[in-house]
């Protein structure tokens, strides 16, 4: 995996979660390996709404995409403050913690 594809995917993920992030939303972050791409999703409490919203991003983000490309969407609740170097991967989005 370059650092170019690595680029292209934030580029293309940033822009899949415009106007998309909600305030349940902690932390987005994601790993390449090869071309199968993980998104991790940190959210503040369990929430339907989000969880269609992680559905529909996964989608934006697959349709911004060349050719098919491996997606796991992994979604963890995280009530407790997070510890950035805890998160996994490359940071997108990161809220503002009390």
């Amino acid at each position: 995996m370059s650092l170019e594809f690595e680029n292209k995917i934030a580029l293309d993920l940033i822009q899949a979660l415009s106007f998309s992030i909600s305030s349940n939303m902690r932390a987005i972050s994601f790993t390449c390996t090869g071309d199968k791409v993980d998104v991790y999703f940190v959210l503040g409490q369990s929430s339907e709404i989000d969880d269609e919203e992680i559905i529909d991003i996964t989608c934006d983000f697959e349709a911004l995409q060349d050719g098919p490309i491996d997606i796991n969407c992994h979604v963890e609740v995280f009530t407790k403050d997070i510890v950035f170097g805890s998160l996994k991967g490359r940071i997108l989005y990161a809220s503002k913690q009390n």
